[in-house]
């Protein structure tokens, strides 16, 4: 049988502010994730047990070494830097696209179709972390709403 495991390095998260005119790559990941919960209801009846479900709950999650020297955004696309994620953080209402994928052979940068999921969100969540004889980490959340575009 053949393998067709994806290789988590590989995997970029990238967010753009601006509908996609300026996407940014947070670089220096160490782990990122994404979650998705649907509350359930159960009501039991004389009939039978009948189900209801809610709105998923989705967010992407990411741990990362600062970054405080992004590359420049050229043609659109630059680095996300520790400055940037603190101006989101300070304005909790900036709506941002942000697109989780395994880029194509031979582009690192451009989408494929076999692992890629994409929605609108907040950045909600920020944490980061100078520990004594370690690089400086940072962490957060982004919390989805809207469709999940799964199609690159």
């Amino acid at each position: 049988m053949a393998s067709n495991s994806l290789d988590g390095k590989k995997v970029y998260l990238r967010i753009s502010p601006d509908g996609g005119t300026t996407k940014y790559v947070l670089v220096c990941l160490i782990k990122q994730g994404f979650e998705s919960e649907t509350s359930v209801n159960e009501t039991e009846t004389q009939c039978e047990t009948l189900i209801g479900t809610g709105t998923p709950k989705r967010k992407f999650s990411f741990e990362a070494a600062i970054n405080t020297a992004p590359a420049a955004v050229v043609s659109g696309l630059g680095e996300c830097s520790h400055q940037k994620l603190l101006e989101w953080d300070a304005s909790p209402k900036t709506e941002l696209t942000i697109e989780q994928f395994l880029p194509t052979v031979g582009s690192p940068l451009v989408a494929d179709a076999k692992f890629y999921k994409s929605s609108l969100g907040y950045l909600t969540s920020y944490k980061d972390d100078a520990p004594i004889n370690d690089i400086i980490k940072c962490s957060g959340t982004f919390s989805l709403f809207g469709t999940l575009d799964i199609t690159a």
